[in-house]
């Protein structure tokens, strides 16, 4: 079977206004993990003979393996990785057929279409001009012409499932007060911590020589933290200076929390030395969030926008599985979910893939 064969309605659709479609490419100067050139090219998956790779996940993945490293070590941290990269896998597959029942139909999105949101990516990650876009681009290994597909593959994904998508409940505001008043967990958020990490790795003969020049350092000035990360650390964020992002509290490894245990939190604040198996590691706080509760009267826009997303994503979830069902995908990896394809192959030895 070649393709999918499903065709939808050629009506002509409304101009798609996508709110996100600002894609990972342009994180300048961020290089993907360690790894050889041929363990980025391990295949993990190939649909319609076409095949998805490390590389083509690991920008998917990228962030949130970062905050993982500053929650989880060891096996757990491995295990998280593996299943961020699974469910990666998985999103690609079903952008990759929905975007092949797209180009099955006859409607088409304009180049002028395209042109816009290129163009407003772009300027939310804020490049001034396409000179610059391209440049920047280059810098992380990428180009202008993969960019463009970029955004136009999230174009054509918004616009398939809009078409799918059918409003198939009216929800009322009693509806929407029944779900604050169920979770109220979710409309607020618990304290939560943006942080930087600096890791001195544990194999470096000079480690502990190292770990308290740059203890000294910091303490003379906590400002070349992002500087120094950049040239001495081996954690994950390196190229950002250790920014692992939002982090809550209650969340971080052991080790982390016990440092804040009984210390008045504040941004710019630096932890360590901290002793871990991976290696002494310092910490900076780059901003502090209390705990907080959100009333319901601001709330209620959020959690309308929640429910019909839940309608949407119902909706979405039926058309990939109709569109699995009429698909060839092989996996090639361990622990990846097989669910509608019409075969399955895999070869759990061959190909580690999905490993950090």
């Amino acid at each position: 079977m070649h393709g999918v064969r499903k065709i939808c309605g050629t009506s002509a659709a409304a101009r798609i206004m996508a709110a996100a479609l600002c894609v990972t490419l342009l994180r300048a100067a961020e290089t993907l993990p360690a790894g050889s050139r041929e363990e980025k090219n391990a295949i993990l998956a190939v649909v319609e003979g076409k095949p998805i790779t490390v590389e083509d996940v690991l920008p998917m993945t990228r962030a949130r393996e970062y905050q993982a490293a500053a929650a989880l070590t060891g096996p757990a941290l491995a295990e998280a990785v593996r299943k961020l990269r699974a469910e990666a896998v998985e999103s690609l597959i079903d952008r990759r057929l929905i975007v092949a029942d797209y180009e099955a139909g006859s409607f088409r999105l304009t180049a002028n279409d395209i042109e816009h949101e290129v163009d407003a990516a772009a300027d939310r990650a804020g490049c001034r001009s396409r000179r610059e876009l391209t440049r920047r681009l280059r810098e992380t290994g990428s180009s202008f012409a993969k960019f463009r597909r970029e955004i136009e593959e999230q174009m054509i994904v918004q616009l398939m499932i809009q078409r799918a998508y059918v409003v198939r409940n009216f929800i009322t505001p009693a509806e929407i007060r029944r779900r604050y008043e169920a979770e109220p967990e979710l409309y607020g958020h618990p304290e939560r911590l943006r942080l930087a990490m600096l890791r001195i790795a544990a194999a470096r003969a000079d480690r502990e020589t190292l770990g308290h020049e740059v203890g000294m350092a910091l303490a003379a000035d906590p400002e070349r933290f992002a500087e120094l990360a950049r040239r001495i650390s081996d954690a994950p964020g390196r190229e950002a200076g250790g920014d692992l992002g939002w982090i809550e509290r209650e969340k971080l490894r052991s080790e982390f929390s016990a440092a804040l245990e009984g210390k008045s939190i504040r941004s710019g604040m630096v932890l360590g030395p901290l002793e871990t198996p991976e290696g002494t590691v310092f910490l900076r706080v780059l901003e502090h969030e209390e705990a907080s509760v959100e009333p319901f009267e601001s709330a209620a826009p959020r959690i309308r926008e929640a429910m019909e997303k839940e309608l949407r994503d119902a909706s979405r979830r039926e058309y990939c599985e109709r569109l699995r069902r009429n698909a060839f995908v092989t996996y090639y990896v361990e622990g990846v979910p097989s669910a509608g394809a019409d075969a399955k192959e895999k070869n759990d030895n061959r190909n580690p893939g999905l490993k950090p």
